[in-house]
């Protein structure tokens, strides 16, 4: 898995500043870490309740599991917009 931190990371640093490449390649590495981390506990939740599919709820749960609730706020909220993008999109099909 890999993860395009550099663009991420070069709109937070200011103009004058850089990344060097060994920071670069920690900050990537980590990224994957923490998204295996958060996938991992909602692969558990899902197995608990007999599912083998991680939904949305079940990332929104492993970061609230935690203590991520800021993300996990902000993921609800992309959730809730994401499902009306495409249940719109559907309503737009059928007409």
């Amino acid at each position: 898995m890999s993860i395009d931190t550099s663009s991420v990371m070069k709109k937070a640093i200011p103009t004058y500043g850089t990344l060097s490449e060994d920071g670069n390649s920690l900050l990537s590495a980590q990224s994957v870490e923490f998204v295996r981390f958060i996938n991992d506990q909602a692969h558990t939740k899902a197995a608990l309740d007999n599912r083998t599919e991680v939904t949305g709820e079940d990332i929104v749960w492993a970061c609230k599991s935690f203590g991520l609730e800021c993300y996990a706020d902000s993921l609800e909220i992309f959730l809730e917009k994401y499902r009306e993008s495409l249940s719109s999109a559907k309503e737009d099909s059928s007409q």
